[in-house]
């Protein structure tokens, strides 16, 4: 079962050790709102978010795949909240998150691969 392979992810996550980064914290953050459980992990999703946007933005190459991820769980908390969890989101850090996501559609679209 999905929810309960969540909560076990969720627990040990936010129980676990204090080598969280940002990588790791965008991929729960992500994994929470794919499952559409952002209310249920309110706590553990805003926390994940507040540890990301702390840290300095970065919009380089290597980091982009985080950006991607944040548009992503951005874009889910606008439809669905819970609200207070997105206002963890600075908004230097959604336009960085909307551009990244932008910036790989346009990758895609390009591609030799879906131009045929």
């Amino acid at each position: 079962d999905h929810a309960d392979l969540l909560r076990a992810l969720v627990v040990q996550y936010t129980e676990g050790c204090d080598c969280k980064d940002a990588y790791l914290d965008i991929i729960v953050s992500w994994s929470i709102c794919a499952l559409s459980r952002s209310h249920r992990y309110f706590n553990a999703l805003s926390a994940a978010l507040n540890r990301v946007c702390s840290s300095a933005l970065s919009t380089s190459a290597a980091y982009r795949s985080v950006l991607i991820q944040l548009h992503d769980v951005a874009s889910y908390l606008e439809q669905f909240g819970p609200g207070e969890a997105l206002k963890a989101i600075p908004a230097a850090w959604r336009l960085a998150a909307s551009d990244a996501a932008s910036m790989e559609a346009h990758r895609l679209a390009q591609a030799p691969m879906l131009s045929q």
